[in-house]
């Protein structure tokens, strides 16, 4: 907590990582609102054009596509992330050109692997494991870009670890989504449904987002190309690190993907489809997790690295409550309005309905634990969260074995969600045996009780209109902002912290100018 000295026009050394901290968040935060947008969009105009059954093979080889470029990363971003952070806090140039160097070598070998692999095992993977013949010309076409995704996962992962995170997010989050929905957009004015046509708009974007991520790494990092700072190689360092996060990694898109690949083994294409969009909605608050975690990640490990455990705990708490104050709104609007949402994807897609709101409970659940797998992780105790993903993905696939078959899409959202909660009090309760340190303080309470308090409001006022118009684009609008502002309002009568107060006060001083 800061302290009554704090200032706001000279914050501490506490208060600029607060600023930091909700700076980098709110930057890739506000460009994965654009970003989830762009992707939902996607997603909402194939799923209508192609209807069901392709869509259903789209996303399967979108899966697959998912878990063999990570494969081909190796986990090197992550280690990029942290040894930059690490070696830029020691101002050691050398040893940051040198860790990025061995990434895009080594990488550039797992990528090239990759790619031959997966289009030399497209057919026998398309026929022997999903039983869908033409899933195969499918996954050819994903694999051709495959080396282009690992390598800009390495460029824009040096670039965070310089806390640098609008880079990122204008190649991930907004070039790249919007270029696709521009082309797909093309593909179906030009050549009718078209699933190769699908296949070409989703790729040339990530081609094209390799050579942006590349151009935005060499204007943060100019001693890259100058030849007089000679790059030093830990490459045992480096390995020890990165290996363990290849299955770190593995493991986690596994577990995200492992519904989706059971429900293609053991149902049809167009039950995928429709799970699908529960489940891409679902996903949507997301991008807070990935907003918080990808600064607070660098700023672990440099606190780490120094020692600094007190302050370490202060924001392992703060980031934890933002996670979880703005992740459950958004939840709790799909909970209420899943019909709506699915509906925009087409009548089919309602099916999935009640998979949504389990979905949404199971995430919410995450929610109030994701932190601290940051923590474990920048903590240098990689091998551990390896350890701990296997637990996750064996779960997720057992439950998957017995749920899927006897209740379809639910069963899916069930295994999920209730390995998701697992996992996470499981890392919980790691983090507190090994650094004394939790989450949580009494003003965790405040959005549980925001949340509350909302939900119970606006249940009460659907159930007065039980008659009301069928839902609009329009309406479903104006519900969100509405609940949206019920709830800030909530949180901000219970009261702010004073960093909570020292975040918002540079936000306004930013965009709307004076004290």
């Amino acid at each position: 907590m800061l302290t009554k000295t704090d200032h706001p026009d000279a914050p501490s050394a506490q208060g600029r990582e607060y600023i930091t901290i909700a700076k980098g968040a709110g930057t890739i935060f506000a460009g994965m609102i654009v970003g989830t947008g762009l992707k939902y969009l996607f997603q909402i105009v194939v799923a209508r054009n192609l209807g069901p059954q392709l869509y259903g093979l789209f996303i399967l080889g979108l899966a697959v596509f998912n878990v063999v470029a990570m494969l081909a990363e190796c986990g090197f971003a992550k280690g990029v992330v942290r040894f930059v952070a690490l070696y830029r806090g020691e101002r050691d140039e050398r040893r940051v050109k040198g860790t990025v160097l061995l990434a895009l070598k080594w990488t550039l070998v797992s990528g090239s692997l990759m790619t031959l692999t997966l289009a030399a095992l497209a057919h026998p993977v398309a026929v022997h494991f999903f039983h869908k013949p033409e899933l195969s010309g499918v996954l050819r076409m994903f694999s051709l870009g495959i080396l282009f995704s690992a390598l800009t996962a390495i460029f824009v992962s040096a670039t965070q670890g310089f806390k640098i995170m609008t880079y990122s997010v204008l190649v991930k989050e907004i070039f790249e989504p919007a270029a696709r929905v521009g082309l797909v957009c093309f593909v179906f004015l030009a050549m009718g449904s078209k699933l190769s046509g699908v296949l070409g708009a989703y790729l040339i974007p990530v081609g094209l987002g390799a050579v942006l991520a590349y151009y935005y790494f060499k204007k943060t990092f100019p001693a890259m190309r100058q030849k007089d700072v000679s790059p030093v190689f830990d490459k045992k360092q480096f390995l020890d690190f990165s290996l363990p996060m290849l299955f770190v990694q593995f493991f986690g898109l596994w577990t995200l993907s492992i519904d989706t690949l059971m429900l293609g083994y053991f149902k049809t294409a167009q039950e995928v489809g429709i799970y699908s969009a529960a489940q891409k909605t679902a996903l949507m608050g997301n991008m807070i997790f990935v907003a918080f975690g990808s600064i607070f990640a660098p700023i672990a490990a440099d606190l780490y690295n120094r020692k600094e455990l007190p302050m370490l705990s202060l924001y392992y708490k703060t980031v934890t409550k933002w996670i979880f104050a703005l992740s459950l709104p958004l939840y709790l609007i799909l909970i209420l309005g899943a019909d709506s949402f699915l509906l925009i994807f087409g009548k089919d897609f309602v099916r999935a309905r009640s998979s949504l709101i389990v979905l949404s409970l199971g995430w919410i659940a995450y929610s109030a634990t994701n932190s601290a797998s940051q923590m474990l992780v920048m903590s240098g105790r990689q091998k551990l969260r390896v350890m701990n993903m296997t637990g996750l993905l064996g779960l997720t696939f057992f439950l998957n074995l017995i749920l899927i078959p006897r209740h379809g899409l639910v069963g899916a959202a069930f295994s999920i969600s209730i390995s998701l909660g697992l996992f996470g009090l499981t890392e919980l309760g790691q983090v507190y045996f090994l650094l004394k340190v939790h989450p949580y303080r009494k003003d965790f309470l405040k959005p549980i009780a925001a949340g509350a308090v909302t939900l119970l409001l606006f249940s009460l006022v659907l159930k007065a209109k039980p008659g009301a118009a069928p839902p609009s684009l329009l309406r479903l609008l104006i519900e969100v902002l509405l609940f949206l502002t019920v709830y800030g309002g909530l949180i901000l009568i219970a009261g702010l912290q004073p960093e909570d107060k020292l975040v918002l006060r540079r936000i306004k001083e930013k965009f709307w100018g004076g004290r």
